[in-house]
This record gives structure tokens, C-alpha cells and sequence, in this order.
């Protein structure tokens, strides 16, 4: 039996190893993201910047955890239909089996990520990055259970880990949601064509609240 991971201990430890391995966090804020954007080809400053990402995404979690504010199932805002990360018990677990295999497999979407604060040149660019990347995790988040959804209902039966049919519904449910894609198309397809317009308004409300 495998044992239940202490994720708290491992943020922990993942923070003093960020702190540790990113000299770039001690300079001026502004240039952390340019120096890795410029640099993202390297392999060594690649693997730096996704160690980063994965303390962005969870130091948040960990302070929800640790004030008892997650349940057993996470919240949801925008009527409904975006899951929020940093509410869900798994969150840690999603990141690190599906997140950051998605960013080091795809580097274009890497890319995309990280040049994304350019189209909000109001607001500082690693203010804007930390939304956005919220966003995109609240996002991904939402698109995988709505393919796992979709999964459960076109199977008809709980999985199968073994049955060919199911890895073939469950491609055709990553497929309809646009989990296939890559970047500004999956958002697209997610949106009908408004690739923007959900990052736009997270921008618009959470650099509003931060004023």
C-alpha cells in the first residue's frame, strides 16, 4: 500500500528549494519573468521555471489546507463553470500528473504562457502572470472533469483500466473539450472563439482588487 503523501511538508521543502535555486527571485521582479521568457530553450532554465510554477500553484492550496477552508468537493465560480485549483483536495496531485507533464512535454504552450501578461501592458507583468496562471490552472482544472465527465457518461461503467473502448472514450472526450490543443487553440475551442475573454475579466476583477 502506497503511503498518504504529506503534500504541506513537501510545499515546505519545495519553497526553501525555490528559494534556494532561483537566484532570479532576489532581483527585481520585473526582469524575473524576461529572464526566464529569453531563456526558456534551456533546458536548465526551463527545469528552474517549472519548479517555480509548481510553488506558485500550490503555496496557495497550502495556505487554504492548512486554515481549513477545503472541502470535499472544491468551489466553482463563473456561473458554475470554472473549478477553482487552489479549493480542490487533489489539486497537488492534479499539478504534478497532469500540469507539469502538459508544460515540459509542450513547450509552445510553455511559451504562451508565459508571454500572455503582454496583452495587459496596464499591469505589471508579474502581477498580471500570477492571475493568469491561476486562471489557467482554475481552467485546466475544469476542462479535465468536464472530459471526465463526458468519459463516465459515453463509457457507461465505471473505468476499465484495461479495456481498449475506454482510452478510446476517454481520447474522444479530451478531444471534444480541446484538451488536445495547445495554448490560445484549446482555449478557443473551450470558448467558441473568445480565446480572451475569460483571462480579460480575471484581469479586469482580480488587478482591480488588488488596488
Amino acid at each position: 500500500m502506497t503511503a498518504k503523501r504529506d503534500w504541506l511538508c513537501e510545499i515546505q521543502l519545495l519553497q526553501q528549494q525555490v528559494s534556494a535555486t532561483l537566484p532570479e527571485l532576489k532581483g527585481p521582479p520585473q526582469l524575473f519573468l524576461r529572464i526566464f521568457a529569453d531563456n526558456i530553450d534551456n533546458p536548465a532554465y526551463r527545469d528552474r521555471f517549472l519548479l517555480f510554477l509548481k510553488q506558485l500553484a500550490l503555496c496557495n492550496w497550502a495556505t487554504r489546507f492548512t486554515a481549513g477552508e477545503i472541502g470535499e468537493e472544491p468551489t466553482r465560480y463563473a456561473g458554475g463553470a470554472v473549478v477553482d485549483f487552489s479549493s480542490d483536495i487533489n489539486a497537488p496531485l492534479f499539478f504534478e500528473s497532469v500540469v507539469e507533464p502538459r508544460l515540459r512535454k509542450n513547450l509552445s504552450e510553455l511559451k504562451w504562457l508565459i508571454d500572455l501578461p503582454k496583452r495587459y501592458p496596464h499591469v505589471k507583468e508579474h502581477i498580471a502572470f500570477g492571475i493568469l496562471f491561476r486562471c489557467y490552472l482554475d481552467l485546466l482544472l475544469s476542462l479535465e472533469v468536464m472530459a471526465g465527465k463526458l468519459t463516465y457518461h459515453n463509457y457507461g461503467s465505471l473505468p476499465n483500466f484495461e479495456d481498449p473502448k475506454y482510452w478510446k472514450v476517454q481520447q474522444e472526450s479530451f478531444h471534444a473539450v480541446g484538451l488536445h490543443l495547445c495554448g490560445a487553440e484549446m482555449f478557443s475551442h473551450a470558448f467558441k472563439g473568445n480565446t480572451f475573454g475569460f483571462f480579460d475579466e480575471m484581469i479586469r476583477l482580480k488587478h482591480k482588487s488588488r488596488g
